[in-house]
C-alpha cells in the first residue's frame, strides 16, 4: 500500500532542538505522508514563502503552509507542565516562524527534489523520520 494511503503510517516530525530528549517524550509535529499532488502544493508553497514581498506575508504564508498539513502533535508541554492538545489555532503560540520554517522544510525533505538534487543525494527510505524499510519479497 503507498504510504499517502495508509492510514496507520504517520510522519512524525522533531525539531532539531529536541533530538536529544528521551523518545517516549520527545515533541513531534505529524504529517500524513504526501501523496505526489500534495508534494506539489507543498512545493508551491514554499517558494511562495521565499518571494514574499516582506516578512508579515512570510510569517502568514509560513503558517498557513504548516495548518494546511499538520494533522497532529505529541509531547507538546506547555509553559505550565501541561500537555497542550492539539488545536490549529493555538499553532502560533506553540512555535515560532523559524521552527515552523524547519519542520517545512523537513516535510519537504521526505519528497525527492528532482530540480535541486542528484539521484544520490535523494533521502533513501532510513533517513526519513518514521518511515522503516519493507522487506523484501520472496525470491521466486
Amino acid at each position: 500500500m503507498p504510504l499517502a494511503l495508509d492510514p496507520k503510517r504517520k510522519n512524525k516530525i522533531v525539531l532539531n532542538s529536541d533530538e536529544d530528549k528521551p523518545e517516549a517524550s520527545r515533541p513531534a509535529f505529524i504529517f500524513n505522508f504526501l501523496n505526489g499532488r500534495q508534494c506539489r502544493i507543498l512545493a508551491e508553497f514554499d517558494e511562495k514563502i521565499v518571494d514574499s514581498k516582506d516578512n508579515v506575508e512570510a510569517c502568514d504564508l509560513t503558517f498557513e503552509t504548516l495548518r494546511k498539513f499538520l494533522i497532529g502533535w505529541e509531547n507538546m508541554i506547555g509553559r505550565d507542565g501541561k500537555e497542550i492538545p492539539f488545536d490549529l489555532e493555538v499553532l502560533e503560540d506553540i512555535v515560532g516562524v523559524m521552527e515552523a520554517t524547519e519542520v517545512i522544510q523537513r516535510l519537504l525533505r521526505t519528497r525527492p527534489d528532482f530540480l535541486k538534487k542528484e539521484p544520490s543525494e535523494l533521502p533513501s527510505v532510513s533517513d526519513t523520520d518514521v518511515l522503516k524499510a519493507a522487506p523484501s519479497a520472496p525470491e521466486s
